[in-house]
């Protein structure tokens, strides 16, 4: 299911891009979110990742490396909620969101 649109400045980038939300569920029942390019259609990240024990409105947000600032932006334009707890994962913390 495709939504709304967001714009997307990577984090050692002065390039903004504009992005579509589309999400869909993890084999898991989990939801993934995916952003795609608005001009080529093609995918541009993922912002979810698949944890374990996450509730029915939670998603983990990949807020690192390449996707380092996504958080803060699926916040601004009301697609998440503010981080409620966090989990670890190797060497970072994932943050655990409300869906809106």
């Amino acid at each position: 299911m495709i939504e709304n649109m967001i714009k997307f400045t990577p984090a050692h980038s002065d390039k903004s891009d504009t992005l579509y939300i589309s999400r869909k569920k993890y084999v898991s029942g989990n939801t993934c979110i995916n952003l795609i390019d608005a001009v080529d259609h093609c995918p541009y990240m993922c912002a979810t990742i698949n944890v374990d024990g996450l509730d029915d409105n939670e998603v983990a947000i990949k807020n690192y490396s390449e996707n380092e600032g996504i958080l803060s932006v699926l916040i601004e334009e009301g697609i998440v909620k503010e981080p409620h707890r966090y989990v670890h994962s190797g060497f970072v913390r994932i943050p655990i969101c409300e869906l809106c």
